[in-house]
């Protein structure tokens, strides 16, 4: 009995160490993709690897802002399979636990048609804001695979939160850049187009800018 159990043990342990290993090899990547700014190819790398370990045929990671989509990441084993994003891209609904589907389908997202797949989401506050979808074209995804990518991710939710959230504020640095660039020009097109006299002030009550047609009116030149 003893030795029944032993072996036991030992399975699961090295069951665990199975499933830590995994889970490391795609942190490093992410890991990787952070202190590259988010690289296209580490993130590419991360859903290839993902999706090998489940068995499948193609898999895709989407990261979800406040108002829609970051980012999407694609790999399959074909050279010619599409990912698209559309009106018709996604089925509409998707739960905010793991599902999977034994019957065909289309993907969540990019219009793939799957015989089985893999919803794997990520979830804060109530909703989704990270999702992984791993697919087979023609068969079903073996369940042991499937057990060990259920597993797996669970073991890189936090440094996919991470992921996500640096993505969320590269975005969000680029659009206020976006409108600050935006603003400065209309200012500097107000400034330097108007015939009339124009001075600002700063926040000590003296003038921190005078167009030209100010200067002129005022003699300075």
């Amino acid at each position: 009995m003893s030795d029944v159990l032993g072996d036991r043990v030992r399975s699961k342990l090295q069951q665990k160490m199975r499933v830590l290993q995994h889970a490391l090899r795609i942190r490093q990547e992410i890991i990787s993709s952070l202190l590259a700014d988010r690289e296209t190819g580490r993130l590419h790398a991360l859903i290839h690897y993902l999706t090998e370990l489940a068995g499948g045929d193609a898999g895709y990671l989407v990261l979800l802002g406040d108002t829609g989509i970051l980012s999407v990441d694609f790999y399959a084993i074909q050279d010619d399979v599409r990912f698209k994003l559309g009106s018709e891209s996604g089925t509409g609904s998707i739960n905010d636990v793991p599902v999977y589907h034994p019957a065909a389908r289309t993907s969540c997202y990019g219009g793939l048609r799957f015989a089985s797949s893999l919803v794997l989401p990520v979830c804060r506050d109530g909703r989704i804001v990270c999702l992984f979808e791993i697919g087979c074209f023609s068969s079903a995804l073996a369940e042991d695979k499937r057990r060990l990518v259920l597993a797996v991710h669970d073991n890189i939710v936090p440094s996919l939160l991470v992921l996500r959230d640096h993505l969320a504020n590269q975005v969000a640095k680029r659009n206020l850049q976006t409108q600050l660039d935006r603003t400065r020009k209309m200012y500097e097109t107000i400034m330097t187009g108007s015939h009339d006299m124009i001075i600002t002030f700063g926040e000590d009550a003296r003038i921190s800018d005078i167009n030209q047609a100010g200067r002129t009116m005022l003699g300075l030149g």
